[in-house]
């Protein structure tokens, strides 16, 4: 939710970039960084997440499979 919310504001400073003619000032640099990290942070959790997950099935399926061979 955190990545969404920076994500929201990052677009509305590029929509005030785009209505003051591409005007660099009007740019919110402290948020592109924050926005950046929010992004990084959510991708690596994801990775570690889809790692568990992969980890727990193959797990389970072992599990199933010696459960059947009984």
């Amino acid at each position: 939710m955190l990545t969404i919310a920076h994500s929201t504001a990052m677009s509305g400073d590029i929509i005030e970039m785009w209505m003051y003619g591409w005007n660099p000032t009007s740019f919110n640099y402290s948020e592109f960084l924050v926005l950046t990290k929010s992004i990084i942070s959510f991708c690596k959790s994801k990775k570690e997440y889809n790692k568990w997950l992969e980890k727990e099935f193959i797990n389970n399926w072992n599990n199933l499979a010696k459960y059947k061979a009984r």
